[in-house]
């Protein structure tokens, strides 16, 4: 947005960092590297560097020690409570700082994302719309591929730029709407689960522990209702009468341990004869 260029663009799912294995360049090229480890990307970093490519690199991840080179512009800073969007935000001196937000928003900096949008003098109803989106955005990155993903990160990266405006992707595009149906349906089972786990085995919460956890966690816990006498009686019968492997594989174990040990006596039993005779 701030630097409009006919570029190549090179993404990944979340956690496929290693992105400037993929790059090629030489001289008078020039690259924008974003959110990508430099302690991972070094090797590729200082090929690049060295074929003449100009390149700015943005990143809140641990680096290890930075390049010294003409050919690197680095903004980088491990402070936990910064994120790449934060740091391009303040290359670009506050422009384009509604996309801060979104991307603070998505690496769950609130504190920082709503500090970025009371500078923009946002209503609450656009602060919960960034939050929104930060959170869909992060959603879809997440995968082992990018084939996992709800929408493509080249394709998605497109359409926001096409739209330039968070609220106007927002209210406008169908990417959105499908990557928080999947979110919301995601969030969904993971709640299902965790009810079902909680019904499975309800475990009573430690006084020691009350005041360690947030109260809203305490309330989730302690609405889980306790099984009943008879329905306890009843799961200790179930599970009395089902023999489990891992009894079996604790009498096997025994058992090998004690022919081990039979036999050690037995050949101290024949050493001691060996030098008796």
């Amino acid at each position: 947005l701030a630097a409009p260029i006919d570029a190549t663009l090179v993404t990944g799912a979340k956690r496929d960092i290693a992105l400037l294995d993929r790059v090629a360049g030489g001289p008078g090229d020039s690259a924008t590297v974003l959110d990508l480890s430099l302690a991972v990307n070094r090797v590729a970093l200082q090929r690049l560097l060295d074929r003449g490519v100009a390149i700015e690199y943005f990143d809140h991840h641990y680096a290890g020690e930075i390049p010294v080179h003409p050919g690197l512009d680095a903004h980088v800073d491990p402070d936990p409570s910064l994120c790449t969007g934060i740091l391009v935000d303040r290359h670009l001196g506050g422009r384009h700082r509604v996309w801060a937000g979104v991307a603070a928003f998505g690496d769950n900096l609130a504190a920082a994302a709503a500090g970025l949008a009371s500078s923009l003098a946002l209503p609450a109803q656009q602060v919960a719309a960034l939050r929104d989106l930060g959170d869909c955005l992060t959603y879809n990155a997440y995968g082992v591929a990018v084939e996992d993903a709800v929408v493509h990160p080249g394709e998605l990266f497109r359409l926001l730029l096409r739209h330039g405006d968070p609220f106007r992707f927002i209210a406008a595009d169908a990417a959105f709407a499908a990557i928080e149906q999947a979110r919301a349906q995601g969030e969904a089972k993971v709640a299902s689960l965790r009810r079902d786990r909680r019904a499975r085995f309800p475990l009573p919460m430690p006084a020691s522990w009350q005041s360690f956890v947030p109260s809203a966690a305490r309330a989730e816990h302690e609405a889980v209702p306790a099984p009943r006498d008879d329905q306890a009686r009843s799961s200790m019968r179930e599970r009395s009468a089902t023999p489990r492997a891992s009894t079996y594989w604790l009498v096997a174990a025994a058992l090998a341990g004690f022919a081990m040990l039979g036999l050690e006596v037995v050949w101290l039993r024949m050493l001691m004869l060996f030098l008796a005779d």
